[in-house]
């Protein structure tokens, strides 16, 4: 059973609001980290950040006007499009982006601009929701954490299913094969050199492992389901 997801909260300092309305309304179902709620500790930011970011199972970037500090290795690119950037080497991490609805006249940091139009973009960006207050964006992010929640669950019964059913037609395909070789001793002459109780024992072993087969297949789908009417 999943722990209680991790989810990584990627924003500039200016959104402190909306970073503490998150942390104190996604509970109990999901843990949010915040970097700041973070204790001291021996590693480097960069190091620390990398390792919670691979290790979360959701990443949510919420995007403002400002652009933030730059990240050290490339002054080109601040911390927060670094934190996406390493979010997006991951296949397997659900990745939640929001834009904050500015007001008229607000000035854009012209680098912060660039990186909205990446995130963005159609063919190479993010499907982004836009939220105009904390109480919006904590109402957008507990939805879509939800739908995403109800599509990993049937996700994973999708993969346990089909597990299933793979192992189940190998064990039919074995219990088929032993009842075919059973047949085909009866009416041979090696039927003389078996016992009938020989016969009859390894028989039920046969009839044992399709109904095992049964049981279980309807033990993973639920059972059989009366139509509706």
């Amino acid at each position: 059973m999943m722990e209680k997801p991790l989810v990584f909260i990627s924003s500039t300092s200016d959104l402190a609001e909306e970073r503490k309305a998150l942390l104190a309304n996604l509970g109990p179902l999901y843990q949010p980290y915040l970097y700041e709620e973070d204790r001291a500790r021996r590693g480097t930011p960069e190091e620390h950040c990398r390792v919670m970011i691979e290790s979360c199972h959701v990443f949510v970037g919420i995007l403002g006007a400002a652009w933030g500090s730059a990240f050290p290795g490339d002054p080109q690119r601040s911390i927060v499009e670094w934190e996406i950037d390493t979010a997006r080497k991951r296949d397997d991490l659900e990745i939640l982006t929001f834009l904050k609805k500015l007001p008229p006249g607000v000035d854009v940091d012209p680098r912060q601009k660039k990186l909205l139009e990446e995130v963005t973009g159609f063919e190479h960006g993010l499907w982004c929701k836009v939220f105009d207050s904390a109480e919006s964006l904590v109402q957008l992010v507990r939805s879509s954490l939800e739908t995403w929640l109800v599509e990993l669950w049937a996700r994973t019964q999708k993969a346990r299913l089909g597990a299933a059913f793979r192992l189940h037609r190998v064990l039919l395909w074995v219990a088929a094969a032993a009842a075919l070789a059973l047949l085909a001793l009866a009416v041979t002459p090696l039927r003389a050199q078996i016992t009938t109780a020989a016969l009859i024992g390894a028989s039920a072993c046969v009839a044992t492992l399709v109904l095992v087969c049964i049981v279980w297949l309807l033990a993973e789908t639920g059972g059989p389901h009366d139509s509706p009417g």
